[in-house]
């Protein structure tokens, strides 16, 4: 299950200012750590991840123990899929301060997206036990996406509704919690996570077939087949499509 950076990380953003595109770079901001933070802030929430990390550099030329700076750079790594340099960044931030919950989390999807689990289940808990992180949700889900790939169900099941408990509209644990009880066969239960799922967030095409792939093996072939059909259409994933069509086919 690929990882939606965008939903499970979020951003300190207590010291950023308001900035635009149209704001012009000029000679009076090239030294101001606080300019050029925000600035690394604002093209990295624009997906402009070069110009972020360009800008973040030079914040910590003038400013070294920026935490906040030092947690958005290995965030920006960590978007652009270089988990070496994410891990650099997080710990860095985290010898200046060892308490910044969000780091920790942070931290931990980069030692998972190396393969380093152990080392991931370690900043997942420590983030998990900070009862005052406003996102703790989003640790206790990442121990559960964690554990699932382990094939650990009953741990992942039990941290993601840890997960929910917080957050009852939670899209990604709400599609977790649903892959887990598929994986048990439990498919009454599977379908009840999926529809909720679905209610929050319709047009997202996994969970779109993991909900026709419970109706399937639920045998809710009227419900089945038209999600299938539809995602079809949608689908620009051809292994995607090849399931589809298998199950149509048994359908028919």
């Amino acid at each position: 299950m690929k990882i939606k950076i965008a939903l499970i990380l979020f951003i300190c953003l207590q010291m950023i200012l308001c900035v635009s595109s149209q704001t012009r770079f000029n000679k009076s901001n090239e030294k101001d750590p606080h300019y050029l933070y925000n600035m690394g802030l604002y093209y990295l929430n624009s997906s402009q991840l070069d110009l972020s990390i360009e800008h973040l550099k030079k914040s910590l030329t003038f400013d070294p123990q920026n935490q906040l700076a030092l947690n958005a750079l290995g965030l920006a790594y960590l978007q652009k899929e270089n988990f070496n340099e994410s891990v650099k960044y997080f710990t860095e931030c985290l010898k200046i301060n060892p308490a910044l919950t969000e780091a920790q989390n942070n931290l931990g999807i980069s030692y998972q997206e190396l393969g380093l689990l152990a080392k991931a289940e370690e900043f997942f808990t420590a983030a998990s036990l900070d009862t005052q992180y406003r996102s703790r949700e989003h640790s206790f889900y990442n121990l559960a996406r964690l554990y699932f790939i382990q094939n650990k169900l009953q741990d992942s099941l039990f941290q993601v509704q840890k997960s929910l408990a917080i957050k009852q509209d939670f899209f990604l644990a709400l599609n977790l919690e649903g892959m887990i009880f598929s994986k048990r066969n439990q498919s009454d239960d599977a379908i009840r996570s999926f529809e909720k799922a679905f209610e929050i967030n319709p047009n997202d095409i996994d969970l779109n077939f993991n909900l026709a792939e419970a109706y399937f093996k639920n045998r809710q072939f009227e419900k089945a087949k038209p999600l299938f059909n539809t995602l079809y259409l949608q689908s620009i994933d051809i292994e995607m499509k090849k399931k589809i069509e298998e199950y149509l086919k048994k359908i028919k």
